[in-house]
């Protein structure tokens, strides 16, 4: 069973699957999605939900199991309300990134002599980030605030995140195979 019709079937809504082979009769049951899932952790579940699938259902849950994983600076005046908005915001930069305006998400440009050259405004990585600016006013904190602050924790958040989808991937690998 292969781990696009896993996920496929983990959506609230029905999916459209176009196989790259024909198909040849195997159904996909519950038992199958059960047996994938069995040992990630539940957050990390709604991580691929969110990232893979558009099923923003357990968005609240992904970012209670962060607040709950993550020590945040106990030193900063700052609300739970700021706290959440930061995870929601980083939640959503990591899963929905914007492609590079410049190469359109190739990582590539052709430069004035026509030769094919690394993308100099994301480095070849094909994907924008957000500016500081932008982000603290996504947050409702002051850039000056948020760059002193919370650019750290925004990092670490993000570095989490990527943890919990490399461990759910890899286990949801071993039990497709």
């Amino acid at each position: 069973m292969g781990s696009a019709k896993i996920l496929a079937a983990l959506v609230a809504r029905p999916a459209s699957l176009t196989p790259s082979a024909p198909v040849t009769g195997d159904k996909l049951t519950t038992a199958d999605v059960a047996g994938a899932l069995a040992g990630i952790k539940k957050a990390h579940e709604l991580l691929l939900r969110y990232k893979y699938l558009d099923d923003y259902s357990g968005e609240h849950e992904i970012i209670s199991q962060l607040v709950e994983q993550l020590s945040f600076p106990s030193t900063k005046k700052i609300s739970d309300k700021v706290i959440y908005k930061l995870i929601q915001v980083s939640l959503v930069d990591y899963a929905k990134p914007c492609l590079c305006p410049m190469c359109k998400g190739r990582g590539e440009v052709v430069n004035r002599q026509g030769k094919i050259i690394q993308c100099p405004k994301c480095n070849g990585m094909r994907l924008k980030s957000r500016s500081k600016s932008a982000l603290s006013r996504a947050i409702g904190i002051p850039r000056e605030t948020f760059r002193r602050n919370w650019w750290e924790v925004y990092e670490k958040i993000a570095d989490q995140l990527s943890i919990w989808e490399s461990e759910a991937l890899k286990k949801l690998k071993q039990n497709c195979n």
